[in-house]
């Protein structure tokens, strides 16, 4: 299992509960490492035992990628960390399993408690690619993590109306002149979608 620490990882218990924490690091057939593990989750305290099952879920290298497997320690000091067993099975599935169309639709994104105005780069039923100048990026530092961050996109229909859509940012990549950040609805989008592609394959026809 190749992924660099620091990785964000979605932690979900027998019950349901997720959580998010980071990879500190692993040793191969023996152990994971998890930091930043939440001394709550919701209302209630969270904290795990020898022997319990939980699911982690990661992305990597553009692929949703996930395993099973049981708690050996939780320690609380100097920080809380859990390990976990390595595990003997992982299973990887394919983000882009979806069909996706290329478009430029300008479009408004709430961020971080802040309006930005971008486009919508690609869209599939499950998600979209959102570019931002980093000019237009003032009110956000460089250094925000914006994994896991909830954002609504307000973007045109093809009727002429406005259309809202809700996600999750998966993945954001940022250069010298762009932040581009990978997106996953909370709804699945056919309708909008497949109105997009039939409006995109008409245009290329003419």
């Amino acid at each position: 299992m190749n992924i660099l620490p620091g990785t964000k990882i979605s932690l979900e218990t027998v019950g349901g509960n997720r959580v998010n924490v980071t990879l500190l690091g692993m040793v191969a057939n023996a152990y994971v490492v998890l930091r930043e593990v939440p001394a709550r989750s919701g209302l209630m305290d969270f904290s795990l035992n020898y022997g319990e099952q939980v699911v982690l879920r990661f992305l990597h290298e553009g692929t949703a990628t996930g395993f099973r497997s049981y708690v050996l320690n939780m320690v609380r000091e100097p920080e809380r960390l859990l390990f976990v067993a390595y595990p003997t099975e992982i299973q990887r599935l394919p983000l882009r399993r979806a069909d996706r169309v290329k478009c430029t639709l300008p479009a408004q994104i709430a961020l971080n408690g802040e309006l930005f105005i971008g486009v919508l780069a690609d869209m599939s039923e499950t998600g979209c690619q959102y570019v931002l100048r980093n000019s237009d990026l003032t009110e956000l530092d460089d250094g925000v993590d914006l994994i896991e961050v909830e954002v609504d996109i307000s973007a045109p229909g093809m009727d002429g109306e406005m259309v809202g859509l809700s996600g999750t940012v998966q993945r954001a990549l940022r250069d010298e002149r762009r932040l581009r950040l990978g997106i996953h609805f909370e709804e699945r989008q056919s309708e909008l979608f497949n109105e997009l592609k039939d409006a995109l394959n008409l245009l290329e026809g003419l």
